[in-house]
């Protein structure tokens, strides 16, 4: 997306033409309607600058009339502006370039969207990816922001439909866990034995492993709000390096351990699962990998395991609402 319009000068914002009066200053003819289409352009989010090789203060002064910052009386147009988007952190990627001429060729080369006047040099027009239906000094920028109101629409459009691709593809990723009888039957054994566990007074700990961490705790938080009391609801446990130590610490007889795993963390489940058994915990395992252990939920194959693992714990929390009294 542009971020930054660059403006060269002459046989942009003017039709390359100058007048010189008898004492030697020099006039040039610019368009009226061009101050409009920049502060339209700025409505956009974009930034604008001239860039220009000219030394004559008509440059800074049309620039001061049109609020826009300038750089001129430049002899390497390329090497200023790589040191300006260096200083603003921007890259070539992130600006349009607008050209006439020869001394421009390098720019237009470099910037993400290269534009030209009409009636450019042929050369300029061969490499400009958007020749504008308009000649230098008439009326150029209001063609400029039309281009980029389209191509803004477009990206939103775009965007809009990756995001309804991305939102039918978790829709489906749901249902189809939803839809596994293994995974409803492994969620109910493990809502009953969660229920089982409250009422006794015990608590739900969920065991992350390794990037499973950040989930196991957003559902010990989700427990913790819904089934409020003054002892430990719910706890989340997620250094794979000492977890086992962690379930023999805080785990005791009749607590419930869901270990959330994949498969770079198989050796930590096992040692888990031995403190688990040591402790007399109620142990389950929800996993994207097939494991020998008979309490173990197995993910879909396709089933992305953070999204799925978020999933089936804010099920597992209505589950265990339902039946809870």
């Amino acid at each position: 997306m542009v971020k930054l319009v660059v403006y060269d000068f002459d046989g942009v914002l003017t039709d390359n033409r100058v007048w010189v009066s008898q004492d030697a200053q020099e006039s040039v003819a610019c368009n009226r309607a061009d101050g409009l289409w920049i502060n339209e352009i700025r409505k956009l989010g974009i930034g604008q600058m001239i860039l220009s090789t000219e030394t004559n203060p008509v440059v800074q002064a049309r620039a001061k009339k049109i609020g826009l910052p300038v750089i001129q009386g430049v002899e390497d147009k390329l090497a200023v502006l790589r040191a300006h988007l260096a200083k603003e952190g921007l890259s070539f990627s992130d600006i349009c370039y607008v050209g006439n001429d020869c001394n421009d060729l390098a720019c237009l080369e470099a910037a993400g969207v290269s534009m030209a006047p009409l009636d450019s040099h042929p050369e300029v027009l061969r490499v400009a990816r958007v020749p504008l239906a308009a000649m230098g000094g008439a009326g150029v920028v209001r063609h400029v922001h039309d281009w980029l109101k389209r191509a803004q629409i477009k990206t939103s459009e775009a965007r809009a439909g990756k995001a309804v691709d991305l939102l039918r593809l978790a829709l489906q990723r749901q249902n189809e866990l939803l839809e596994d009888g293994s995974i409803v039957a492994a969620l109910e054994e493990a809502a009953e034995a969660c229920r089982h566990a409250l009422t006794e007074g015990r608590k739900v700990i969920f065991a992350g492993l390794g990037a499973n961490a950040p989930i196991a705790s957003l559902l010990a938080e989700a427990f913790t709000k819904r089934f409020p009391r003054p002892t430990l609801t719910a706890l989340a446990l997620g250094r794979a390096a000492s977890l086992a130590q962690e379930v023999s610490t805080f785990g005791g007889s009749g607590d419930v351990l869901i270990v959330l795993a994949s498969e770079e963390e198989a050796p930590a489940l096992g040692t888990t699962l031995r403190a688990s058994f040591e402790r007399k915990l109620r142990a389950f395992v929800w996993s994207s990998v097939p494991s020998s252990f008979a309490s173990t939920l197995l993910l879909p194959e396709a089933a992305e395991p953070q999204e799925s693992f978020l999933l089936l714990g804010n099920v597992l929390v209505q589950l265990v609402e339902g039946g809870h009294a």
